[in-house]
């Protein structure tokens, strides 16, 4: 029987209970039938990182796709004693770099093509754009998905962002010759994370805000498969009950269905321990779980942002 992860990284497909939305499948179409750039956005621990992830490995599975993911918070800005550096390059170096590994694209010939495209003064927003038209076409023609995650941490990049974004649309205006796709996955929309001077925006792709699991049958039954009740009216109505008490959010919900199973409850009353340990966690700054933390994370590393209207899904 598969267990319930609810570490804050992804759930993994193969050994845990994943439980898929809507947006799966109409993410994956997207991704599969128009080569399009998907934007995710959610509070922390909502499932962002599991959806890219996953949907990435079923389009490189049954679809061919090589699949690339990239976490942002690898990235920081150079080092003290490489100040003299140009640290746009430094930073595009590796976000090539990290995206040619994934590819198994050998690392050493990006440092030459960088230095050439730096003495031809190409700007960074066309060598984000050649890296994927020249240099990872020379040596893969398959169809392409990116996933960038971690998208707010663009915010402590400096003015880089404004590069990054103009390199993507230009690259989704070519997506179909290129066959290249991305996902952005982040707390913020990437409208929120420019830093220009006259307040612009990015309308590229596809927004889904994605939402918490609702208590539908399907997605009850889907919940309840690693709970070890062995009435199937009753882990179904246990299911239903940890749904509801958890407004459908992922981390919580499985964080309950797993402790659940260790206390190993047989009824539905055997919940209500479970929700008041939470409870208390809550209202202890030292041993608050971590989301509980979410909006104020949000408020507070927003809070130098311009604020944007958040939009409903669709066409941007």
């Amino acid at each position: 029987m598969k267990q319930y992860e609810f570490s804050g990284g992804r759930v993994r497909l193969s050994q845990a209970i994943y439980v898929t939305r809507k947006e799966d499948s109409t993410i994956y179409n997207h991704l599969k039938n128009d080569f399009d750039l998907i934007t995710i956005t959610a509070p922390r621990q909502c499932g962002k990182t599991s959806i890219a992830f996953n949907v990435g490995e079923q389009l490189a599975e049954k679809e061919k796709f090589n699949f690339a993911f990239v976490d942002f918070r690898i990235f920081s800005r150079p080092p003290a004693e490489e100040g003299k550096i140009d640290d746009g390059v430094w930073w595009f170096r590796s976000i090539f770099k990290a995206i040619a590994n994934e590819l198994k694209i050998g690392l050493e010939a990006i440092d030459t093509w960088m230095e050439e495209n730096k003495r031809q003064k190409i700007s960074l927003t066309e060598q984000f754009f050649c890296f994927f038209s020249d240099f990872v076409r020379k040596t893969n023609e398959d169809p392409l998905l990116i996933v960038f995650d971690e998208l707010d941490k663009l915010g402590e990049l400096g003015y880089y962002t404004e590069n990054f974004f103009d390199g993507l649309q230009l690259i989704f205006n070519e997506r179909t010759q290129l066959k290249v796709s991305f996902i952005l996955a982040g707390i913020a929309q990437p409208s929120m994370l420019l830093k220009g001077v006259i307040l612009s925006d990015f309308k590229v792709g596809t927004l889904f805000q994605l939402p918490d699991f609702d208590t539908e049958e399907k997605t009850i039954i889907e919940w309840t498969r690693g709970l070890k009740i062995q009435d199937e009216k009753l882990r179904f109505e246990i299911g239903k009950e940890i749904l509801t008490q958890t407004g459908g959010h992922p981390y919580l919900t499985s964080y309950l269905m797993h402790n659940f199973n260790e206390s190993k409850g047989q009824t539905i009353t055997d919940i209500n321990p479970l929700i008041d340990e939470l409870v208390i966690n809550a209202l202890n700054p030292q041993t608050g779980l971590s989301y509980f933390m979410a909006p104020r994370d949000f408020i507070v590393e927003g809070s130098d942002m311009p604020l944007l209207p958040w939009l409903n899904t669709g066409k941007y």
